[in-house]
């Protein structure tokens, strides 16, 4: 499993963020279909120059309409393709500056339907930022 993480927009800041099953890979994996709302799945922390926080991502309340022990929460993903969403993170002003983006995954309960484990999905990444 690769992990794709792009900032696509820094007014607002927006992020894509995708499952990607290689194209070597010997076939399709399943992967959770729950990759939103921001910060249950998918958290951001940014930090300034100077490594202060200037804004994070909090794990918010929700009940998730998906069971993870039932097959319809996952999605078999073909090698050579990708799953993914764009995320927006409210309340994040960014002053003209050099910023670090710091982008971590958890498919947390979501470890594959009764019988057809797949285990834990983590990952994180950092990535540099230029607001002009």
């Amino acid at each position: 499993m690769n992990y794709l993480v792009n900032i696509i927009g820094a007014q607002p800041l927006t992020l894509h963020f995708s499952l990607h099953n290689p194209e070597q890979a010997g076939g399709a994996t399943l992967v959770p279909r729950m990759l939103e709302p921001l910060g249950a799945f998918v958290s951001v922390v940014v930090r300034g120059s100077e490594g202060n926080e200037v804004c994070r991502t909090h794990p918010p309340k929700f009940t998730p309409k998906l069971k993870p022990s039932q097959a319809s929460s996952y999605m078999e993903l073909e090698p050579g393709y990708s799953y993914g969403v764009v995320l927006v993170v409210e309340d994040c002003e960014l002053a003209p500056g050099n910023y670090e983006v710091e982008v971590s995954y958890t498919n947390r309960d979501y470890r594959g339907p009764d019988g057809n484990a797949i285990g834990a999905l983590t990952h994180a990444k950092t990535l540099p930022l230029r607001v002009p």
